[in-house]
């Protein structure tokens, strides 16, 4: 049997759940995924777990099952004031042609995964049970977007590799690399 996942943003439920409620009634037992910002500032964060806490107990309090959706790598976005700050040493994802995608940060990267996991512990002791972990591919689609064209992602400095040109497809360019650490 087919079942609907609702998003619903944390930061944006928190005072408006009654509203959610009313919406998540009139669906046929929809699954409410809680998404979380992935914020590098402790304050801020720590904040968002105790909303995100507060969110999943009331919509399982209505009778819901519940589950976190979390951005795992980044979309390439840029990152600005204390959150630049906080990701100096952390190794961003870039293309062969040396873009760097933001905030999309290497999982090869030793003081990014500590922070990462760190994240997922809490969102777990916030109560998920299910825990949705975003990005698959969108920093590559996001700098593809942006630059009309999809090359290679890595991580740069972490991996090396072979560059391997495939067919157009769409207009757009695609390759991949034979990766080597």
């Amino acid at each position: 049997m087919a079942r609907l996942y609702v998003p619903v943003a944390n930061r944006v439920v928190t005072g408006h759940r009654e509203k959610y409620i009313e919406q998540l009634k009139r669906l046929d037992n929809p699954f409410v995924m809680v998404y979380i910002d992935r914020k590098y500032d402790p304050e801020v964060q720590a904040k968002n777990l105790a909303e995100l806490k507060e969110n999943l107990a009331y919509f399982e309090a209505q009778g819901f099952d519940t589950g976190v959706w979390v951005q795992a790598f980044g979309f390439g976005n840029p990152l600005e004031g204390r959150e630049a700050e906080l990701t100096k040493g952390y190794t961003r994802i870039t293309d062969l042609n040396g873009r760097v995608a933001g905030d999309a940060m290497c999982p090869l990267n030793e003081k990014y995964m500590e922070f990462y996991l760190t994240l997922i512990r809490g969102i777990a002791e916030a109560g998920a049970k299910r825990i949705m972990l975003d990005d698959t591919q969108d920093a590559v689609i996001e700098l593809s977007r942006r630059y009309n064209e999809a090359e290679f992602i890595g991580c740069n400095g972490q991996l090396q590799g072979d560059r391997v040109s495939l067919d157009p497809v769409g207009g757009w360019r695609f390759g991949a690399v034979i990766l080597r650490k």
